[in-house]
C-alpha cells in the first residue's frame, strides 16, 4: 500500500500553472470501463479511451506498455488507446522528487476534479518555487554530498602525501647525521 499523496513542493510553470512536487510517484491501478480504461491513485484518474487510429496515427506513437489492474493482473495496450480527460475535470502537473532528480520534467497527462485539485493544493503553504529555482533544490544536497565526498578523498589524499613527505624527511636528515658524524 503506497502512502498518501502529499504536496512537498509548488513550482510555477510558465508563470500561468503550478506543478505539484508529490511524495512519491502516482502508480495508476486501472479498471475497464467498456473498452476504455481508467487508471486511479489517490484523487487523480488517467482516462485511456479506446478509438481506432487510422493509418499511421497510433496513440503514443505505437508504444506498448502494460497496465497494472485492479485485480493484480496486467493488461498491454498499444496503438489505440488514446489519453483523454473526464468532462468536469482539469490536467494537473505533477512530479516526485525522486523522478525530478532523475529528469526535470513534470508529467501532465492526469485529470483531477477541480475541488480535489484545490483541496490538494491547499495541504501545501510554503513558497512557490519559480522553475528552475526548484531543480537547484533538489538537487543542492545531492551536490553537496557528492563535493563533500570528494573533498574527503582529497582530504585523504593529501594526509597521505604528509605522511610520506615526513617519513622521507626523517630518512634525509638521518642520512646526514650519518654523513656528518663520519666525515673527519
Amino acid at each position: 500500500m503506497d502512502a498518501a499523496l502529499e504536496v512537498v513542493a509548488v513550482v510555477s510553470m510558465n508563470g500561468n500553472g503550478e506543478a505539484l512536487v508529490l511524495n512519491r510517484p502516482i502508480r495508476f491501478v486501472y479498471e475497464r470501463a467498456g473498452k476504455d480504461f481508467i487508471g486511479a491513485d489517490g484523487p487523480f484518474r488517467d482516462v485511456l479511451r479506446y478509438s481506432p487510429g487510422g493509418g499511421s496515427f497510433k496513440a503514443f506513437g505505437g508504444r506498448e506498455f502494460p497496465l497494472l489492474m485492479a485485480d493484480g493482473s496486467t493488461e498491454t495496450v498499444k496503438d489505440h488507446w488514446w489519453s483523454s480527460f473526464f468532462p468536469g475535470t482539469v490536467g494537473a502537473a505533477y512530479g516526485s522528487v525522486e523522478s525530478l532528480k532523475k529528469c526535470y520534467v513534470f508529467y501532465g497527462g492526469a485529470c483531477i476534479t477541480p475541488a480535489d485539485l484545490a483541496a490538494l493544493r491547499a495541504t501545501y503553504t510554503g513558497c512557490v518555487y519559480p522553475y528552475w529555482d526548484y531543480e537547484k533544490v533538489l538537487k543542492f544536497d545531492d551536490q553537496r554530498r557528492e563535493l563533500v565526498g570528494k573533498w574527503m578523498h582529497e582530504e585523504g589524499r593529501r594526509k597521505a602525501l604528509v605522511r610520506v613527505v615526513k617519513a622521507q624527511r626523517k630518512v634525509i636528515d638521518l642520512n646526514r647525521a650519518g654523513t656528518a658524524k663520519a666525515a673527519p
